[in-house]
């Protein structure tokens, strides 16, 4: 019977994309606090454009309706950490990471926006004419 060693230093940088445990950790805080200024500052501009939001920001609510954001910003910052170099060609930093945190809503609404792009035309490709607009 074979005993396999592992190599989980070896692992973990091919995973996360470096060894530096801190860079990692304080990249995603940094990413979250990044989404969660983001976040506030359009529920600070909806506020005062729409006529029927109350005076206060109601946090509660905001976290709630939010949480799809707040998850979608650590996963593709953790993506953009994980490949900077290959996608940017930068070494991975916190200063980026707060970036890639803070423009995680723009991020979403584009990845969502290609998907709709997609299956709308894989529809109509497939003849099915029973798109909703």
């Amino acid at each position: 019977m074979e005993v396999v060693n592992l190599d989980w230093k070896l692992i973990f940088v091919t995973v996360f994309g470096t060894g530096d445990v801190s860079l990692l950790v304080g990249g995603m805080i940094l990413a979250l606090l990044g989404a969660i200024l983001s976040i506030l500052i359009r529920a600070i501009r909806g506020a005062k454009t729409n006529p029927n939001s109350p005076d206060y920001v109601s946090f509660r609510y905001l976290i709630k309706d939010k949480w799809p954001h707040f998850l979608l910003g650590l996963l593709c910052t953790f993506v953009a950490m994980r490949f900077s170099v290959e996608l940017t060609g930068v070494q991975a930093t916190a200063w980026l990471s707060f970036i890639y945190g803070f423009l995680n809503y723009r991020i979403g609404n584009l990845i969502a926006s290609a998907a709709d792009a997609v299956f709308n035309k894989a529809k109509l490709l497939s003849g099915d004419k029973t798109t909703e607009e």
